[in-house]
């Protein structure tokens, strides 16, 4: 197969029944592989650690050992991979790795795209999980579940929420061609659909193995995940159709995109069936009485005693019961999900013919309190503070809505326009089409809340009269293109309710101008307003030069006008090509530079207010240095609300020389001058009023608890020495030309000198974090050599520890270099990151024991970074790896 047909081979895939067998087989794939099939044996026996390098080899060489074309021995692998002295061992090895999005070709970092998502799909190889080798197989799924918090929860799933935050898979350090044309055997990813199925299946396996996983609280935080996820998903693939150019195979077919998330969401259904089939057989086997007491504590508290137990089904117990029906697969192609037929498996019956099933009967209902009957569920829901007792069929959220409206259209006297379902105690509203699993439905406390936006007693006879016609002493005559839109304001003002069944979203649009026109309710403005938001904002982006003409031509349309906007804002670059930016008003134009969280460079700012200027002048040409005074004060009167708003200060010195002093004549002259003093004077203080640098939102940087991005940008100039000495780097624009890999976080890894050795020994270039315990006050230090454990004794001239007043006040930092590099560091099996005495992390005994002699004194390094020297408990730390 030649590289060039990957993508097809993948897309079609997508589309046909091949999507829905239950393994990876037919998404996961190396090309031209079968010479390298020997290779993971070679890989087994190699002493000492792996690097990426190895790992990759190794999984790209076991996948082609387990492609049923291929036909090789796959026994000999899961025995090898399942035996404890050598797969085994190596399996465990990679998954405590260190992972990125953005590994590249780092020995010491696997890349997501190219080794972390082939061995998921390794894992989730037919020929592993149906392989007769029982017991090998078992210790292969019990390894991932035990590591099931940090290698999926920790690892994997983040990297899956940045690719989408990115709408790619990509890898940014190294593009596909670059690895091919070292390796050739790889595995290139098109799609982030691969992912979704393979770690649904994954888990899935994970279930029907080990009975305790269905009540693992890190295997419902991943499903929820899972859910949140998908339907993101599905957005960002709407998105990057209008705004992007991708080599996702699922953006460009309709078809194909619905036939691949209609598989997706029924495997994604079963598992949560297996979820609540497993997790009630085993509180069931356990405690038989207590069906009485079960609530979401006694779950919780089950979950905790099961995973400190670590119970799990003995290897080749699920062997010697009948043959196994996979959960997770419905050989189904498009046509049974066009004609609404429920996908079915073929099945042997005891005379040998086959027969058809479908998935209802893979899991029978379950016989439990949110039961009744044999289908309808129980739930108790709070509609305006008062309980309410709903019963209902079917899986969601649409479900459960359907059935509110007719038990609460029943209650006299009420009429609902819409209905919103909130998570307990959450603005939040759940989304249709999500799962209403266990932790909804529950006797003893509010799980949702039913939220009616309009309440009002119907005037049935006015109702009637417009019905009926009768008593009529007026004909208005309206053309037949507005007809319908005219029944529906007459409904209102007479029965005071909106109907938008059958209305797509251009007449609603039309609609809203309408009603603004005519004056009517500002009620009924904003209800439509709202609706279009939360439920067309697709088609809005797609319309969103008509729909801002619109909504700014009225003073009354104030939600569009904040969409917009808000969208602006966000999006900047991609509404700004699809529309004449200089048509914005200047109300606009302020309402968007004046944010802080305008995603844009300051200079872009600078540079579109001019060309917004200048469109509103055409008279004007666009070279500055050949206007008149005249010119000037014409450009000076259109841009005198919009020139405050600007961030001069935070421009490089090279911006302002070559794009601001041109047009210095624009600027008040106190404000030029101040601009010179503080790029000629790096140690001149800027005045009070002062704008600081926007927020941008820039993925992939950090994942830090401690600090923002302010304080990183701080952070990289003392690492590569630039103007370290400025007092006010606070108000220059963000630099940040590095990536800082977390390895480790005390809140979720411990505070113990012993693991941050573990996790942090031989790492170059590391950052350290802490906030302290009782205060807003941030302490760190740099260290470009390595931690090492006991009494290795490390010099050097380049380390640094600095202080912040807190995360959100970085105005005047403490930095505080090495003067004594002998004792910069401190290297011993009881200290954490430790620099000398001037920030020393320790334990007085035990070093399995929380840091409990921690102090900052001044020794080794220039300044003092804290007022005091008396002892301080760490409430949280982070320990970064930079990377170059």
């Amino acid at each position: 197969m030649s590289r060039r047909s990957i993508p097809e081979t993948i897309i079609s895939n997508f589309s046909s029944s091949e999507l829905s067998y239950k393994g990876s087989d037919k998404i996961i794939f190396i090309t031209n592989g079968d010479p390298i099939k020997h290779i993971w044996k070679r890989l087994l026996k190699k002493d000492g650690p792996w690097n990426q390098n190895d790992v990759r080899f190794f999984v790209s060489s076991a996948l082609v050992a387990t492609d049923p074309k291929t036909g090789y021995k796959v026994e000999e692998i899961v025995s090898e991979l399942g035996n404890p002295e050598s797969g085994l061992r190596r399996l465990r090895e990679i998954m405590n790795f260190p992972m990125s999005c953005d590994a590249g070709l780092r020995d010491d970092v696997l890349s997501f795209q190219y080794v972390i998502l082939p061995l998921l799909g390794l894992l989730t190889r037919t020929a592993i999980t149906d392989c007769n080798l029982e017991k090998y197989v078992h210790a292969i799924f019990t390894a991932v579940y035990t590591n099931l918090e940090q290698f999926l929860y920790n690892n994997v799933m983040k990297m899956l929420e940045t690719l989408l935050r990115r709408n790619s898979v990509v890898d940014r350090i190294v593009n596909a061609e670059a690895l091919l044309a070292r390796e050739r055997y790889a595995f290139i990813p098109s799609s982030l659909g691969i992912f979704f199925l393979i770690i649904v299946r994954l888990l899935t396996e994970l279930l029907r193995r080990i009975k305790e996983a269905s009540v693992n609280e890190t295997m419902y935080k991943i499903f929820h995940d899972l859910q949140r996820l998908k339907t993101t998903y599905q957005q960002s693939i709407n998105q990057q159709r209008l705004f992007f150019i991708s080599t996702d195979p699922l953006i460009d077919d309709l078809g194909t995109r619905e036939y691949f998330f209609t598989i997706l969401e029924k495997e994604m259904i079963t598992m949560n069936k297996m979820l609540i089939n497993g997790r009630t057989n085993l509180i069931f086997e356990q405690n038989p009485d207590s069906k009485d007491s079960i609530t979401p504590w006694y779950y919780k508290k089950l979950a905790r005693t099961v995973d400190v137990k670590r119970i799990y089904d003995p290897p080749g117990e699920l062997s010697k019961e009948a043959k196994r029906v996979s959960y997770s697969s419905f050989p189904c192609n498009s046509h049974l999900i066009v004609n609404e037929e429920p996908p079915c498996l073929p099945l042997q019956n005891e005379q040998g013919t086959n027969e058809r099933y479908n998935d209802n009967d893979l899991i029978q209902p379950v016989p439990f309190l949110e039961q009744e009957g044999k289908y309808k569920k129980i739930i108790w829901v709070k509609f305006n503070e008062e309980p309410v007792k709903i019963a209902f069929s079917g899986e969601d959220v649409s479900d459960l809505v359907e059935e509110a409206k007719i038990k609460l259209n029943g209650l006299d006297n009420f009429k609902m326009d819409l209905i919103g379902v909130y998570k307990h105690n959450s603005i939040e509203p759940l989304k249709f089409g999500q799962i209403v699993d266990d932790s909804f439905i529950n006797r003893y406390e509010t799980p949702i809340e039913i939220k009616v936006k309009k309440e009002v007693i119907v005037p049935n006879d006015f109702i009637k009269l417009l019905e009926t016609g009768e008593r009529y002493d007026m004909i208005v005559r309206v053309g037949d293109e507005v007809t319908g839109l005219f029944q529906i304001i007459l409904r209102y003002i007479y029965g005071g309710t909106i109907s938008l069944n059958e209305q797509d979203a251009s007449n609603i649009l039309k609609l809203v101008v309408a009603v603004d026109e005519l004056l009517l309710q500002k009620e009924i403005s904003d209800y439509l307003q709202r609706y279009l938001i939360e439920n067309e904002a697709e088609w809005m982006q797609q319309h969103f030069e008509h729909i801002y003409q619109i909504c700014f031509q009225s003073n009354n349309l104030l939600d569009f006008q904040k969409f917009c906007i808000d969208l602006m804002a966000k999006s900047p670059e991609k509404i700004f090509r699809s529309f004449d930016f200089t048509s914005l008003s200047e109300k606009s134009l302020i309402s968007l530079i004046e944010r802080d969280d305008l995603q844009m460079k300051e200079i872009e700012v600078w540079e579109y207010v001019l060309k917004w200027g200048l469109g509103k002048n055409p008279t004007l040409i666009s070279e500055p240095t050949i206007w008149s005074e005249d010119d000037f004060r014409i450009m000076k009167d259109t841009l005198q609300h919009c020139l405050p708003l600007i961030r001069f200060f935070s421009l490089s010195s090279k911006d302002f020389l070559q794009k601001v002093r041109p047009y210095k004549k624009l600027l008040r002259c106190q404000l030029y001058e101040d601009l010179l003093k503080s790029y000629l004077d790096p140690d001149n203080e800027p005045n009070d009023n002062i704008l600081f640098p926007r927020h941008r939102n820039i993925d992939g940087i950090i994942d830090s608890k401690i600090v923002n991005l302010n304080i990183i940008s701080i952070i990289s100039l003392w690492f590569d020495k630039i103007d370290v000495n400025i007092k006010f780097a606070y108000t220059k624009e963000l630099y940040l030309p590095y990536k800082f890999e977390l390895l480790l976080r005390g809140s979720r890894d411990g505070f113990t000198p012993k693991k941050f050795h573990a996790l942090c020994d031989n790492k170059t270039c590391t950052i350290t974090f802490i906030k302290l315990k009782g205060t807003e006050e941030i302490i760190g230090g740099y260290n470009p050599l390595v931690w090492k454990s006991p009494g290795f004794i490390n010099k050097t001239k380049d380390s640094f520890i600095f202080s912040f007043k807190s995360k959100n006040n970085f105005k005047d930092p403490i930095f505080s270099r090495v003067k004594n590099m002998d004792e910069a560091l401190v290297n011993q099996n009881y200290c954490g990151p430790s620099f000398g005495e001037d920030l020393y992390i320790s334990v007085s005994d035990d070093n399995t024991k929380e840091y409990n002699y921690n102090e900052c004194k001044q020794c080794s390094y220039e300044k003092k970074i804290r007022d005091t020297e008396d002892y301080f408990s760490i409430e949280d730390y982070e320990v970064f790896q930079i990377i170059m």
